[in-house]
């Protein structure tokens, strides 16, 4: 059995697709289009960033009496009891939700980062300092607006959810 079509009347189907940005006048996009393979691809460069993720998330909640952090809940120390931090007070537990904020939050960016090497094909009247737009140039002194609707785009062909995203 062969798959392959030497008709005139083939369905032809680019793998990227080009797009005017929105917030750069002049600057057109390219990002890859999903595919089986690629979605593949992508959610193992991803996988161990988002468990990190939704670790220290899971943290912060916890830290802030959410749900999961309520007296008495699963995971605490006991009914109508708090886990006790035996260093100074609050500035011990400020602390520490800063940092997992600040870490939450750098580890959203490396997300963030992975989607726009795996999904940007290239960047077409750019230029910053004087040379051509690359990847690399684009995402360490580029514009911030157009890597982020970049960044969308990417995750929007992805079919990514608004929560989805967040993460």
């Amino acid at each position: 059995m062969s798959y392959s079509s030497h008709s005139d009347d083939a369905v032809r189907y680019e793998s990227a697709l080009r797009l005017v940005s929105a917030s750069t006048p002049g600057v057109h996009f390219t990002i890859r289009k999903i595919s089986f393979g690629r979605r593949t691809e992508l959610l193992r460069r991803v996988r161990e960033l988002t468990r990190k993720v939704e670790f220290l998330e899971a943290g912060q909640r916890l830290a802030s009496g959410g749900p999961e952090g309520a007296p008495g809940a699963p995971g605490t120390c006991g009914a109508g009891t708090q886990p006790m931090d035996v260093r100074d007070g609050n500035q011990a537990v400020f602390g520490e939700a800063l940092g997992e904020r600040a870490e939450a939050a750098l580890l959203g960016r490396e997300a963030d980062r992975v989607y726009l090497e795996w999904g940007l094909v290239n960047v077409e009247g750019l230029e910053i300092d004087g040379e051509a737009a690359t990847l690399e140039g684009l995402i360490a002194s580029g514009p911030e607006p157009l890597c982020d609707e970049i960044l969308r785009a990417i995750q929007a062909e992805c079919g990514l959810s608004a929560e989805e995203r967040k993460n």
